[in-house]
C-alpha cells in the first residue's frame, strides 16, 4: 500500500440477496482500482447467498466470508468494522452493483484534495440493470463539485437528505478514533445516523461530480414495503439528543420526529415528540399536536418535491443555453 493507492475496505452486508449476488459481486470484480478487500458479512442467510459468496472466495483472495447469525444490517456493518484492514471503508449493499470505476474516482478524490469524506451520486436501475428515474439531485449538487465544505454545508448542498452510504467513502482511521459504529437493530435511516456521527470529525468533506453507483428499485429490496420503523426512529432520536446544537444534526433530528408524528397520528396512537430547541417550524407544529399540522406538513414536503422539479428545470435550462 503507498499513500496514492491506499487500501479500501469493501463492507457489503448479505441477506438472502442470491437473486442478485452474481451481478454484484462481479462488479466488485471489474473495478480498475486493485488494491481492495471486500468483506462480506452473510447475516444467516437462508437461500443460496452463502453457497454463492464461496464460489467467489475459492477464486479471489481479496473477498473475505464472515457468516453469522440473523441480527440486522447494522450489527452486519459493524462486525465487518472491526475486521477492516482498509486506510478507508466504502460500503455496498448486495442487491446494487457498482461502477468500474467507482473506487478509482473516489480515491483519487481522497487523495489529491486529502478529503476525509468523498461522495459521488447513483443511478436508479431495475431488475435488469436499466435506467429508471433521473436523479435530479444529482444535477442541483453539480456546481458544488470539487469544493471543500464544512458539515453543514455538506449536508445542505450535498446531502439533501440523501444518506446513501454507498455513494461515500469514509476514512478508516476517522471511524477507529472516535468508535463510530452503526446502531445495533436500527433498520431504518441506521446510514443517516452513520453519517452524521461521522461528520463531527470530518473537516473536510468534498462532492465529486460522478455517477459510481447503480442503486436497485424492486420488490422486495429493504427499503419497500410498509414496515412499524417507530422504534427505530426512536433510537436515532435518542443517540443523537444531545447533539442537536449541530444544526445538521438538528434537522435532521427534526426530520425523523415530524416522520415519528406522521406514523403515529395515521395510527390515532399518542405520541410524545422530544423538546428540540429552536427545531424548524413544521416540527413545532407536530411537537404541539395544532389542528392540521399533518396536513401542512404533507402540503410542506409537495413544495419541496415540485421546489427541487422546478430548479432541476431550470438548471438544465441554462446547461443547455451554454
Amino acid at each position: 500500500m503507498t499513500n496514492n493507492t491506499p487500501l479500501i475496505s469493501i463492507v457489503m452486508p448479505v441477506y438472502n440477496a442470491a437473486r442478485f449476488l452474481y451481478p454484484c459481486l462481479n462488479s466488485v470484480l471489474a473495478q480498475t482500482y486493485k488494491n481492495w478487500e471486500l468483506l462480506v458479512v452473510d447475516d444467516g442467510s437462508t437461500d443460496d447467498s452463502k453457497k454463492i459468496i464461496q464460489e467467489f472466495v475459492a477464486k479471489e483472495h481479496r473477498i473475505q466470508l464472515i457468516t453469522k447469525a440473523n441480527e440486522g444490517v447494522s450489527i452486519a456493518r459493524n462486525v465487518a468494522l472491526e475486521t477492516a484492514n482498509g486506510q478507508f471503508v466504502y460500503f455496498i449493499d448486495a442487491d446494487d452493483i457498482v461502477s468500474p470505476n467507482a473506487l478509482e474516482i473516489m480515491v483519487c478524490a481522497a487523495v489529491t484534495y486529502g478529503a476525509t469524506i468523498v461522495k459521488a451520486d447513483y443511478q436508479a436501475i431495475d431488475e435488469y440493470d436499466k435506467p429508471l428515474f433521473v436523479n435530479k439531485k444529482h444535477l442541483l449538487r453539480h456546481k458544488f463539485a470539487g469544493k471543500i465544505l464544512n458539515a453543514n454545508d455538506f449536508d445542505r448542498k450535498i446531502l439533501m437528505e440523501e444518506y446513501f452510504l454507498w455513494t461515500c467513502l469514509f476514512r478508516m482511521d476517522v471511524i477507529r478514533k472516535y468508535h463510530i459504529r452503526f446502531l445495533p437493530h436500527c433498520r431504518l435511516m441506521e446510514d443517516a445516523d452513520f453519517i452524521m456521527n461521522y461528520l463531527i470529525y470530518s473537516e473536510r468533506n468534498i462532492y465529486i461530480d460522478a455517477l459510481i453507483y447503480g442503486y436497485r428499485k424492486h420488490i422486495g429490496a429493504a427499503t419497500s414495503g410498509r414496515k412499524d420503523y417507530n422504534n427505530d426512529l426512536k433510537l436515532i432520536i435518542n443517540h443523537l439528543y444531545l447533539m442537536q446544537e449541530l444544526s445538521y444534526i438538528k434537522r435532521l433530528l427534526c426530520k425523523i420526529a415530524i416522520s415519528y408524528y406522521q406514523e403515529y397520528s395515521q395510527m390515532d396512537k399518542t405520541y410524545d415528540l422530544p423538546p428540540i430547541k429552536h427545531g424548524t417550524i413544521l416540527y413545532q407544529y407536530a411537537q404541539k399536536k395544532l389542528v392540521f399540522a399533518h396536513q401542512i406538513i404533507d402540503i410542506y414536503k409537495f413544495i419541496t418535491r415540485i421546489s427541487i422539479l422546478l430548479r432541476y428545470r431550470i438548471t438544465m435550462l441554462l446547461s443547455i443555453g451554454r
